[in-house]
């Protein structure tokens, strides 16, 4: 569970869960990277103001792929989510 995180009003989890998609660990990220709990409110401020989360809802319940282990290319999160991904790829 990550620490010290206040979800925003209306954020119904799709970027926990596209980082779980992508093997992305927040708490080991809070942990490891000191990630704040400001970055990733943030974050989820960010997924609930986007207009796609029904897209979003689509690409995660699909099984992965190598495609998958990506966000979508209009994600507000994608960059960080990948920078996240490359981070914790090399701490293994």
């Amino acid at each position: 569970m990550m620490k010290d995180v206040k979800k925003p009003k209306g954020y119904i989890g799709l970027m926990e869960r596209m980082a779980e998609h992508m093997g992305i660990d927040l708490t080991q990220c809070q942990d490891e990277l000191g990630i704040s709990p400001f970055t990733i409110e943030r974050m989820m401020e960010k997924c609930s103001a986007c207009g796609e989360s029904a897209d979003c809802v689509s690409i995660l319940s699909q099984p992965q792929t190598a495609d998958s282990e990506q966000p979508p290319s209009y994600c507000c999160n994608r960059k960080v989510l990948m920078h996240l991904a490359r981070s914790t790829a090399k701490s293994d």
